[in-house]
């Protein structure tokens, strides 16, 4: 597994020296850096890679799973509404037809599960 390093960068830095008045004389100096690290590796996307590797999933099952990643709930659930899929097509520059035959391609691999009435 290829883990990647976390990179701190700093976006915010301020430097405040006190000088004497009278003769200019820099008495105190003072330096505040406000810093962030990068996010976290896409461990779950790692997985997922991972795992469609394994079975021979395309890219394009792939790429449809990512994005329906990010409606999963805590209780693993995810709801597809029709702004979310139109949403899903256009970022992967595919037709709804397309995306609706990719959602039941994953559904009848096991990948994903439908419950209750599936509007595909």
């Amino acid at each position: 597994m290829v883990t990647k390093k976390r990179i701190k960068t700093a976006f915010y830095e301020q430097k405040k020296d006190t000088v004497d008045i009278n003769t200019g004389e820099i008495i105190s100096e003072s330096k505040t850096t406000l810093s962030r690290y990068s996010s976290e590796p896409p461990y779950v996307k790692m997985y997922i890679d991972d795992i469609c590797s394994m079975i021979k999933v395309p890219d394009s099952l792939k790429n449809v799973l990512f994005l329906m990643l990010r409606k999963l709930d805590y209780d693993g659930y995810m709801t597809l509404s029709t702004r979310y899929r139109k949403s899903m097509c256009d970022q992967l520059s595919i037709k709804d037809g397309t995306l609706r035959n990719r959602l039941a391609l994953l559904v009848k691999k096991g990948f994903v599960l439908s419950e209750g009435e599936m509007n595909i």
